[in-house]
């Protein structure tokens, strides 16, 4: 019984499924004759726009040569006007100008013959006051010149004293400053290295605390004492060094040089997947991140974390 409602079922859906087939493969045919009918409406619209548009192109054609011609005629016509009325106005100025030279000409020789006669005595006028005048000209540049040659000299020195004296007070002036950045940077490196040494110690006891067996407890570099630059006019006190308590150290494994790079090549690594790639001294001096690269790195190289410290150091140094 339950076989024959599965077998009337499968056969009902497969008459629905053959029905909706069928209804969609009519729509598809609807939609391809009516696509049909549009584009064939569309082809004779644009036959028929073309049509229009070749018709209305020859009528404005010839429009267009109508005006070209008629404005090349009336273009003609004016050219020959101006040309008569431009001969007739030539004629009659080459004549006015003719008669104009003429008159000119007389004139100008008239006028050639006073000037030669005004421009002869003046002339002789003129070189009896310029030799007076150059030989007074003379003379006052020679005293000017000499007064300007003692004024110069005097200067000269006076600005060759100040330049001294300005020399000597700005030499005075860097030689106390530099005293004084060399002094402050020595106390601030010593300082800095005792606070990175200290902060080695307790994450190295934090690290290896939990751990089966002692590890060797490594002993802070002690700074050397680094004399500031004197400077022989400097009145700046000698900055007064902290001191560094020594603690016995050890012996300590020295690294391979295989194991040195495997450790350097750990540092660049965990370095890279930091955000915002920081440097190896930003590395250095941020506490958590040093941590947690010394107990990673103990963890997986199998190390003292002094020595991951030291090599980190050497490779921020560099």
């Amino acid at each position: 019984m339950g076989a024959g409602l599965l077998a009337a079922a499968r056969a009902d859906r497969l008459a629905n499924e053959q029905q909706r087939r069928e209804a969609a493969q009519r729509q598809r045919q609807q939609q391809q004759q009516e696509l049909a009918v549009r584009v064939a409406q569309v082809g004779a619209l644009l036959s028929s726009l073309e049509q229009e548009r070749h018709s209305q192109g020859r009528a404005d054609a010839a429009e267009r040569v109508r005006e070209a011609q008629e404005r090349a005629q009336e273009m003609r016509d004016g050219l020959h006007s101006l040309h008569r009325v431009r001969l007739a106005a030539g004629a009659s100025d080459r004549l006015l100008r003719q008669r104009d030279q003429q008159q000119r000409h007389q004139a100008t020789q008239q006028h050639l013959h006073l000037w030669s006669t005004q421009r002869k005595q003046s002339a002789d006028l003129a070189a009896g006051e310029r030799l007076a005048e150059a030989q007074y000209l003379t003379l006052s540049i020679q005293d000017f010149l000499q007064q300007t040659l003692q004024q110069r000299q005097q200067q000269g020195r006076q600005q060759q004293q100040q330049r001294q004296q300005e020399a000597q007070s700005r030499h005075n002036s860097v030689s106390q400053e530099l005293h004084q950045i060399s002094a402050l940077r020595s106390a601030v490196a010593i300082a800095s290295k005792q606070q990175r040494q200290e902060f080695c110690l307790e994450l190295q006891r934090s690290v290896w605390a939990g751990s089966a067996g002692t590890s060797p407890a490594p002993k802070p570099a002690t700074a050397p004492a680094a004399a500031p630059l004197a400077s022989p006019k400097s009145s700046t006190p000698p900055v007064q060094k902290p001191p560094v308590a020594a603690a016995p150290k050890p012996p300590a494994p020295v690294p391979a040089p295989t194991e040195e790079r495997s450790v350097q090549q750990f540092i660049l690594g965990y370095v890279a997947k930091l955000p915002n790639t920081p440097t190896l001294g930003q590395v250095l001096d941020d506490r958590d991140a040093l941590r947690l690269l010394l107990a990673q790195g103990a963890i997986s190289l199998g190390i003292d974390p002094s020595e991951i410290v030291k090599t980190l150091q050497t490779m921020a140094d560099a």
